[in-house]
């Protein structure tokens, strides 16, 4: 198992991913969040719920630039 981080600062970019029937029925799919880091892109495979994933990390990223 590998383990990344992001600096909420350093995220430019989300997109969710939701491939076929049963990926969509179930709700799950590709979170992939672009950077201004050298690390580039971080793809979360097959998560369930990302749509609601990344609207947890982009408000954590708005909360985040207010102080």
């Amino acid at each position: 198992m590998q383990y990344s981080s992001i600096e909420l600062d350093k995220i430019q970019d989300m997109r969710v991913q939701i491939k076929g029937f049963l990926p969509s029925f179930f709700n799950f799919g590709d979170l992939r969040v672009e950077t201004a880091s050298e690390k580039g892109e971080f793809i979360l495979d097959q998560i369930g719920e990302p749509e609601i994933t990344k609207q947890v990390i982009f408000e954590a990223k708005i909360d985040s630039s207010k102080t």
